[in-house]
């Protein structure tokens, strides 16, 4: 698989804060509103991508 560009990254992080319905931030308009803090479409990527690693890996946890 090939590495993927940060322009592509975005535009995915961009997609998966749309399909999850995310707020934008009101004072950080590139950014969304999470439990994990506000995230950049660029953020967003990564965490998603971390969590999915994580469940492969069996070590996703969600702490409550």
């Amino acid at each position: 698989m090939k590495e993927l560009s940060e322009q592509e990254k975005i535009k995915i992080g961009g997609d998966i804060a749309k399909l999850l319905i995310l707020r934008k931030d009101t004072v950080h308009h590139d950014r969304y509103q999470t439990l994990w803090g506000t995230k950049t479409a660029l953020g967003i990527y990564h965490t998603f991508q971390r969590i999915m690693e994580d469940i492969e890996t069996d070590n996703f946890k969600i702490d409550e």
